[in-house]
């Protein structure tokens, strides 16, 4: 079947070595842990950094509360969560 998706799929295959650690059916035929070269591990990677910064975040918070308090003229008794 020589489809115009087919021959698209095999010249991408050729322009990016990446695609090599795919099987056609784009699964994964081993892990690179420390490689983004596949649409898997790119997605891996940018996961666990979003997941680093949003937890640092959220508990670095804490210890500014009094300057942010002081900042945004917030009172004591008002309940900020």
């Amino acid at each position: 079947m020589n489809s115009i998706a087919s021959i698209c799929r095999v010249n991408l295959m050729l322009a990016f070595p990446a695609k090599r650690l795919m099987l056609e059916t784009d699964k994964a035929i081993r892990i690179d842990l420390f490689r983004a070269n596949t649409p898997q591990m790119r997605a891996f990677h940018l996961t666990w950094l979003a997941f680093f910064f949003c937890f640092f975040a959220w508990f670095g918070i804490s210890p500014l509360m009094p300057i942010i308090r002081k900042e945004f003229q917030l009172a004591l008794d008002r309940n900020v969560v």
